[in-house]
């Protein structure tokens, strides 16, 4: 039983630690506004950004 909950303690610290980073910039730009964000949804111009 003991090995059964080391391999899941295992597990768990993985899951967590995984997609950790120490950079306070990551390289991959999450934030960044797509064009189909800004573009007008109405003839017109009433679209905007939401």
């Amino acid at each position: 039983m003991t090995a059964l909950r080391c391999v899941a303690l295992l597990a768990l610290l993985l899951l967590l630690a995984g997609c950790a980073t120490t950079d306070q910039e990551s390289e991959l730009p999450w934030n960044m506004t797509q064009p189909w964000e800004t573009a007008p949804s109405l003839p017109g111009g009433l679209g905007g950004p939401y």
